[in-house]
């Protein structure tokens, strides 16, 4: 019978949960790929792999770099200086230990946010100054670059979990600021492409503001790829060679197949507006509104989500650990317990969350969802 630590990192719940019967811990993507997909990229993964090993790796990197950044509206960037990466997590241990030889040991992070996040920054080092996303955080965060007690600061946009966008002109804003005082700017995009509000160019932002960033884009959790997936880190020239030379320690390159297959993915995407991937994460959603929130089990953190995942505030003052532990062993539901993404504690209800995932195809979401109310009404009725 699965067991979950009551801190247990939430990777390590993601690994458990993906033997569960009903997982809806991780954000990866775990439909099955629409009949249009099947038929113009995956029956053609054999043409794909003849390509990919008649092509230089210089062409597959372009080609997929391109296409991504072409969807998410990325006009003004420069991808002579794309990074890849085979994950979000990779990118951003590179930047991580950019960050350690730099002597930047101050990092302000927003919270909420997803705990292998900070946990990357402290194993190298990082002293954090939390800036919770809330209210005038934009001012508070002005404040602190101000202050000159960080050496940089990180945005998560849209924010896993809460799913809240970072709009340009709170962009604007940061990126003068940080760029009058020296502070890098490090921005994880990874849900960008789940949102259009959050497509504007943030290249033309940041470039334009002359501030000194690297930003992490990430395709791991929008396609049904069985986690092939491209990350890139895309940042300032005055930063390049730096990174470069820390991410060429790290790998040689990503693979040309899994790069034509990212792009051809990207490529279906613009035909349809990506309306395949945003239609099926907004049935899911509001399927888990009509059964969960619209019953009175949980409420919606932000009602204007449109990423991959739905933070839940739970409707009684009960331990989101201890109702996650619950729905786990005894209904076979995984789901994350909102603490461990207040990794400061500065939020006073943190442990009064749970974090849903909805990249699921709709019937498998739709008795997951069934067994998560049934789980939830049993939990608020019973002593945890």
């Amino acid at each position: 019978m699965p067991t979950q630590d009551d801190r247990a990192k939430l990777t390590s719940i993601e690994i458990e949960a993906l033997q569960a019967t009903w997982n809806l811990s991780d954000a990866h993507t775990h439909q099955t790929p629409s009949r249009y997909e099947q038929i113009s990229i995956i029956d053609r993964l054999p043409d794909m792999y003849a390509e990919a090993s008649r092509i230089k790796q210089s062409v597959a990197d372009m080609q997929v770099a391109s296409a991504y950044h072409r969807l998410a509206g990325q006009g003004t960037v420069d991808i002579s200086r794309s990074m890849l990466c085979y994950s979000s997590s990779q990118a951003l241990e590179i930047v991580a230990n950019f960050l350690r030889l730099r002597g930047l040991s101050r990092i302000a992070l927003l919270e909420p946010t997803f705990d292998n996040i900070p946990d990357i920054l402290r194993r190298q080092g990082s002293s954090l100054i939390p800036v919770r996303l809330a209210g005038d955080w934009v001012q508070r965060m002005e404040e602190v670059i101000l202050s000159g007690d960080a050496g940089a600061v990180m945005l998560v946009a849209p924010n896993n979990p809460t799913g809240d966008v970072i709009d340009r002109q709170a962009t604007e804003k940061i990126a003068a600021l940080a760029a009058q005082r020296d502070v890098i700017l490090i921005v994880d995009a990874s849900f960008r492409l789940f949102d259009s509000r959050a497509c504007y160019d943030s290249y033309e932002v940041l470039d334009g503001a002359h501030v000194p960033y690297a930003v992490i884009e990430d395709t791991g959790k929008i396609w049904p790829t069985l986690d092939m997936k491209v990350a890139f880190i895309n940042c300032s020239a005055d930063l390049l060679r730096e990174i470069s030379d820390i991410h060429r320690d790290f790998l040689l390159n990503v693979s040309p197949l899994i790069c034509l297959l990212v792009a051809e993915f990207c490529r279906s995407s613009m035909d349809d507006n990506l309306s395949s991937v945003r239609d099926l994460i907004a049935g899911n959603r509001q399927n888990l509104k009509d059964a969960i929130c619209d019953s009175g089990l949980a409420g919606s953190s932000n009602p204007g989500s449109r990423v991959s995942v739905e933070f839940l505030r739970l409707r009684k003052e009960i331990s989101s650990e201890k109702v996650a532990r619950y729905l786990s062993m005894r209904h076979g539901v995984w789901t994350l317990p909102g603490s461990r993404f207040f990794w400061a504690g500065t939020e006073g209800l943190a442990d009064s969350y749970l974090r849903v995932a909805l990249s699921r195809d709709r019937e498998y979401f739709s008795g997951a969802v069934a067994a998560l109310a049934a789980g939830l009404h049993l939990a608020y009725r019973s002593e945890l």
